[in-house]
């Protein structure tokens, strides 16, 4: 199976509820590519504000379709990633 962006949208919304308990940022962007190096990655940008607390923002999630693997294993790949975004 290839992903796209509607489906790990469409994913992350439905495991954000069932297994995060919507915690995780609904502001997010999703990115797919066909890197062979690495199968996921989850980013965010860290930024001070004006009281000198660190936060995270622009979260990203990248799935690579370099493999076209079953969608039980994308569904994985994204999963883990979303576990990076928790606090």
């Amino acid at each position: 199976m290839l992903v796209t962006v509607d489906w790990i949208r469409e994913n992350y919304n439905i495991c954000n509820r069932k297994y995060f308990q919507g915690r995780l940022p609904k502001e997010i962007n999703f990115k797919v590519g066909t890197k062979l190096q690495k199968w996921g990655q989850a980013s965010c940008r860290f930024i001070k504000d004006y009281d000198g607390e660190i936060k995270a923002t622009n979260f990203c999630i990248y799935i690579s379709n370099a493999y076209d693997s079953p969608e039980d294993v994308k569904l994985n790949v994204l999963l883990h990633e979303m576990i990076h975004i928790l606090d």
